[in-house]
């Protein structure tokens, strides 16, 4: 309705930069909210903001609104590093390998789990059931994000082919500007903050946006060394974690208590 709607003064198509939206919000939409959905009396917000429409009103009082911009500007992300910070598009070489499932084929769906930023087979089938059969193929070492929900950590480094249906962005690193590990570690404090300073409920992340990401660049030398004293920190945090869990075991045998 909204989208057709224009800038309410005679449908016509309004600028994009120009646009502006009312945002109404809507208490009843003329049905009762339980499973059979049944027709109530009387006159429902809805039916209100289509006579607003055709009076060509923006607002009235009776509907609690307010015009907003349709779009807001992507989130800005500032990284403070001693080191220089560069856009992640100068790292990485995006990669656009289309291919054809045919009928015969193995199509391999990939899913992501954003805590452990690690790519799984979601689903695999033979491409007479796929319905999307133009795809792009993802090959292991590749860094793929996924565009829906980047902000939830939904990035990892692929360990098999996969084939992706358009919604995935798929990289491949300069090695010779960032070391994996080092970029995995960056990216790991970086794209969470998407959701902390992006108040817009955003849910797509386009191409552009995603390659804009800062990451800190120190020397080639420097990437490893950092990355091998996180390691030592993982190490010794997983010692630790199986060190308390013996502790409790033995606390547990010492007092009998048994689990119920």
């Amino acid at each position: 309705i909204l989208a057709r709607w224009g800038d309410g003064r005679g449908g016509e198509k309004p600028s994009a930069k120009k646009h502006r939206i009312p945002y109404f919000t809507v208490e009843n939409d003329g049905f009762t909210l339980d499973k059979k959905r049944a027709p109530l009396p009387g006159e429902s917000d809805l039916d209100r903001l289509l006579e607003d429409r055709d009076e060509g009103a923006l607002c009235e009082t009776h509907i609690a609104c307010g015009p907003l911009w349709a779009m807001k500007p992507a989130p800005e992300i500032r990284v403070e590093s001693e080191f220089p910070v560069c856009p992640l598009g100068e790292l990485v070489e995006v990669q656009k390998r289309r291919i054809d499932i045919t009928p015969d084929m193995i199509c391999r769906e990939p899913g992501f789990n954003g805590k452990t930023h690690a790519i799984r087979l979601r689903e695999e089938q033979f491409g007479h059931n796929v319905g999307v059969t133009r795809r792009w193929r993802i090959l292991p070492g590749d860094l793929v994000f996924a565009r829906m929900h980047t902000q939830d950590g939904l990035f990892a480094f692929a360990d098999a082919e996969y084939h992706s249906a358009g919604t995935q962005l798929i990289c491949r690193v300069r090695e010779d500007r960032i070391d994996r590990d080092f970029l995995f570690w960056a990216l790991d404090g970086i794209v969470p903050k998407l959701s902390a300073v992006d108040t817009t409920g955003r849910e797509n992340y386009s191409e552009e946006q995603i390659l804009a990401l800062p990451i800190p660049c120190p020397p080639l030398a420097k990437q490893r060394e950092i990355v091998r004293a996180l390691k030592r920190a993982q190490s010794a945090a997983a010692r630790a974690r199986e060190n308390l869990e013996k502790a409790r075991d033995d606390f547990g045998r010492r007092l009998a208590i048994r689990p119920q």
